[in-house]
């Protein structure tokens, strides 16, 4: 199921984050531009909630195997998903906000 893939992207993502954290304010690629880092405190909570969301609303879909091959896993090409109707989520919001000021 689909989840399982969301959970262990997102578990990938925040090891990656981990190991390549710096406390610096500067990036290697561009010395005299100044980019804003998240501090790690931050960024773990981002993760835990996405991790949060991913096990409250896990997508079910079934991603069957690739025929094509013998790998036991799958990446989820082709798989089939229904969604949530993500406009309808935000006019129902829109509607419903207490200030005048839209989202970005």
């Amino acid at each position: 199921m689909s989840v399982y893939d969301d959970l262990a992207a997102a578990k990938s993502a925040a090891d990656l984050n981990a190991h390549h954290s710096r406390d610096d304010t500067h990036s290697n690629e561009h010395p005299h531009e100044q980019v804003h880092v998240h501090s790690h405190d931050h960024v773990d909570h981002c993760f835990q909630y996405l991790r949060q969301s991913l096990l409250c609303c896990g997508d079910t879909a079934l991603e069957g195997q690739d025929p094509r091959t013998d790998n036991p896993g799958t990446d989820g090409t082709g798989a089939v998903h229904i969604c949530k109707d993500f406009d309808g989520i935000l006019a129902w919001a829109d509607s419903r906000r207490l200030v005048d000021a839209k989202h970005n």
